[in-house]
């Protein structure tokens, strides 16, 4: 038995009915984000191979070039530089005849009616809306005309509003951008979501290189992924090539002031770890 996005769907009171239905001899669980440590062997896929195999994209990089300036409210400030993104990569992709991009819009959960409106309004003034074909609403209370076909190869949704829809089992790899407005401490949900950005479309990197790249903007103060040794370095960093720890806060900035003087890299906790056991202190 296989069991895909084993991390949602393993343990659900259904699956384990049809697991104990079948009894299956050995079973495989897949995830990126796995939960459960109860297994008789582990087969880790390492980011730097998935990248070499044309599987990823290089990195996550998170809110490039912004600046506070003052000029912009911070929400229409991000989906500036978001729209900008994306116009760059639609010209990419246009020249190596790879079809659309598509830009995620992460909307926050509950009474988020006052963002969403402000997001497809400020959409409509760059003249892409639900109308048009060029924005789908992926909503379990709203879904829009185009959200089904979002993966296909003629699709023109260029822009796709959602909330939890998309952060497990969707596959759609021309999404290469995200705008974050979501307040969520919930580390796998992050991480599952960050994902949908990162796949490579075709498993075939692009000529130009910009395009290997995916780009997160955000209001947000900090969001919470999950990465190591391996994934820190390779997949998540941000304008100021800042590397993260595990499970610890992305900063953003937009925020006033930030402490230049304190980066922790990847090396830390190895240092860490030898400094307490020279010590006697394990």
């Amino acid at each position: 038995m296989v069991i895909d996005e084993a991390h949602h769907s393993a343990a659900t009171k259904k699956a384990l009915a049809v697991r104990e239905k079948l009894a299956p001899k050995i079973t495989i669980e897949v995830s990126a984000t796995p939960l459960s440590k109860a297994h008789d062997s582990q087969v880790k896929i390492m980011a730097k191979q998935a990248v070499r195999d044309g599987l990823l994209k290089k990195k996550v990089i998170i809110n490039n070039k912004v600046k506070n300036d003052g000029k912009l409210k911070a929400n229409e400030q991000i989906l500036t530089l978001a729209v900008e993104k994306h116009e760059q990569n639609k010209l990419g992709y246009a020249k190596e005849n790879r079809g659309l991009p598509l830009t995620i819009i992460a909307i926050p959960d509950g009474k988020n009616k006052d963002v969403k409106a402000e997001v497809l309004e400020f959409l409509k003034s760059k003249t892409a809306t639900t109308k048009n074909g060029k924005v789908a609403v992926y909503m379990s209370e709203d879904k829009t005309e185009g959200y089904d076909t979002l993966n296909t190869a003629d699709s023109t949704v260029e822009f796709v509003l959602c909330k939890q829809a998309i952060a497990t089992g969707w596959d759609c790899p021309r999404a290469c951008n995200m705008v974050y407005f979501r307040d969520s401490d919930n580390i796998v949900f992050n991480t599952q979501l960050f994902g949908r950005i990162l796949r490579m479309p075709n498993q075939l990197p692009f000529e130009n290189d910009d395009l290997n790249y995916a780009y997160v903007f955000t209001t947000n103060d900090e969001i919470l992924i999950d990465t190591d040794e391996d994934s820190e370095e390779l997949i998540f960093e941000d304008n100021k090539t800042k590397k993260t720890e595990v499970k610890v806060s992305l900063s953003s900035y937009l925020i006033e002031k930030i402490n230049q003087d304190i980066v922790v890299g990847s090396n830390f906790k190895k240092h860490f770890n030898k400094q307490f056991e020279s010590h006697g202190v394990k």
